[in-house]
C-alpha cells in the first residue's frame, strides 16, 4: 500500500484535516499526518525522530503549500530529506503567492482559490479539478492504491513454511525464551 506523508505548517489544521481525508477516501490507508490519532506520532514519543523515521518509511510527501508551512524550518526539513531520499514531493498551493525555492523544479498544484473547508466534505459533488490532479500524479509515479493489496498481519509472512509446534521442541534449540513462550 503507497505510503504518503503530509507535510504542514500546524497553523493549517483544518485543511490538512481534509486533505488527509480525501486521500484516505481516495483509497491511500497509509497517511501520515504527525496529529493524527490513530497514524500520527504517539503521545511520549520523540516527535523528531517519528517524523524522520516516518519519512524514510514514505513513498511520497504531500506538500501543503501555505505562507506559515512555506516559512516553517521543519517543512523545510521534511522536504529536504524526503528529496534527498528521491521521494516524489506533490506541492499544492492553498494560499495565493506561496511558494517554495526549495521547489520551483517541481510542478505545483494551485489550489488557491478552492476553498477545501467547506466544499466537497462529502456533500456528493466530488472533489474539486486540483485534488484529482494530485490523484493522476500520484498514480503516474506508481502510487495507486488499486494496484496494492493489504496483507492480513495473523498470516505467516512466509507462505509454505510450517511454523514450528511444541512436538518440534528437539529440532528447534538456542533460543529458549522463544520455545518457553
Amino acid at each position: 500500500m503507497p505510503a504518503l506523508f503530509i507535510s504542514h505548517s500546524n497553523h493549517d489544521r483544518v485543511v490538512t484535516e481534509r486533505v488527509s481525508g480525501w486521500l484516505r477516501r481516495a483509497g491511500f490507508t497509509t497517511v501520515f499526518v504527525d496529529f493524527d490519532p490513530a497514524q500520527g506520532i504517539p503521545a511520549g514519543r520523540n516527535w523528531e525522530r517519528e517524523l524522520y523515521a516516518r519519512l524514510r518509511r514514505t513513498e511520497a510527501v504531500v506538500f501543503l503549500g501555505t505562507h506559515a508551512a512555506t516559512a516553517s524550518q521543519w517543512c523545510f526539513a521534511e522536504l529536504s530529506l524526503a528529496r534527498s531520499l528521491g521521494h516524489p514531493v506533490f506541492p499544492l498551493v492553498l494560499e495565493p503567492g506561496a511558494g517554495l525555492p526549495l521547489l520551483a523544479d517541481v510542478q505545483w498544484i494551485d489550489l488557491a482559490d478552492t476553498d477545501l473547508t467547506d466544499q466537497h466534505a462529502g456533500d456528493g459533488s466530488g472533489p474539486p479539478p486540483g485534488l484529482l490532479r494530485l490523484l493522476a500524479g500520484l498514480r503516474a509515479a506508481g502510487l495507486d492504491p488499486a494496484d496494492a493489496f493489504s496483507w492480513d498481519p495473523t498470516r505467516s509472512p512466509y507462505p509454505g513454511l510450517a511454523p514450528f509446534d511444541p512436538e518440534d521442541v528437539a529440532v528447534f534449540f538456542a533460543r529458549e525464551r522463544e520455545t518457553e513462550r
